[in-house]
C-alpha cells in the first residue's frame, strides 16, 4: 500500500517541523553550491545552452524538488509536506539573502516576492500530482511529480518572471528547454526516491520497511 497518512500537515506539528526544515537546507545548500552568477555561467557559457529557462530546468527546478519530495516522504503523504517545503525553500532562501545582503541572480528574480510565488506554485503542482499518481509506487510518482512540476516551473519563469528580466523565450529554444526540464525532473525524482528510502527512521515518521511505502 502507498501512503496512508490523509490528515493536512498543519494538524501535525512534528511533521509541520520537519517539512520547514527540509526545504531550509535545501535553500541554504542551493545559495551557496550556486552564488550569483555561476548558474548562468555554467549553462550558456561553458554548456552553450539556450536561454532563457536552462537554470531552471537544470538546476533551481531539480534541487528544490529533490527536497520538497522527500519532506513529502518525511510525511508519510500527510497533504501539503512538499508544498510547505517549497514554500520554506523560497521564504529561507530570501530570508537568508536579506539578512546577509547577499548578491542573487537579477534574471531569475531570485530572492524575491516572484521567487516565492513561482516556488509556492511548484509545491502546489507537486501535491496535485502525488495526490493524482497516488495509486503507483513512489519510484513512479516521484519521477511523474517531479517532471511535472519542473516543467510547470519553467513554464511559470517563461510567462511571468522573464517577460520582465529577460524577455520572451525564443520559439526555437522551446523544445529542447521543455526537453531539458523533463530530463531534470526525471533526474530529480529518481533522486529524491533513491534518498528517501535510505532515510533511517526519524522520530516515527518514517517506516524502515520500504514495502510498507511502495518503494519498488
Amino acid at each position: 500500500m502507498g501512503f496512508k497518512g490523509t490528515h493536512p500537515l498543519l494538524l501535525q506539528p512534528r511533521r509541520l517541523g520537519i517539512a520547514v526544515l527540509a526545504g531550509a537546507v535545501g535553500a541554504v545548500f542551493f545559495l551557496f553550491i550556486f552564488p550569483k552568477g555561476s548558474i548562468s555561467t555554467l549553462m550558456h557559457h561553458v554548456l552553450h545552452l539556450p536561454g532563457p529557462g536552462a537554470g531552471i530546468a537544470l538546476i533551481l527546478g531539480p534541487v528544490a524538488l529533490v527536497f520538497a519530495l522527500i519532506s513529502s516522504h518525511l510525511a508519510r503523504g500527510a497533504a501539503g509536506g512538499a508544498l510547505l517545503a517549497a514554500l520554506a525553500f523560497s521564504v529561507a532562501y530570501a530570508t537568508v539573502v536579506a539578512v546577509l545582503r547577499l548578491p542573487t541572480s537579477e534574471k531569475g528574480m531570485f530572492g524575491s516576492l516572484w521567487f516565492v510565488m513561482a516556488l509556492t506554485a511548484c509545491g502546489v503542482l507537486v501535491e496535485g500530482l502525488l495526490f493524482l499518481t497516488r495509486g503507483l509506487r513512489l519510484r513512479w510518482r516521484f519521477i511523474l511529480a517531479a517532471s511535472g512540476a519542473n516543467t510547470g516551473l519553467l513554464v511559470f519563469y517563461w510567462v511571468v518572471i522573464f517577460p520582465r528580466t529577460e524577455g520572451w523565450v525564443s520559439w526555437g529554444a522551446v523544445p529542447l528547454l521543455l526537453a531539458m526540464s523533463l530530463a531534470g525532473g526525471l533526474v530529480a525524482g529518481a533522486a529524491a526516491w533513491a534518498l528517501s528510502i535510505r532515510i533511517p527512521d526519524l522520530v516515527g515518521l518514517v517506516p524502515r520497511r520500504e514495502s510498507d511505502v511502495r518503494t519498488r
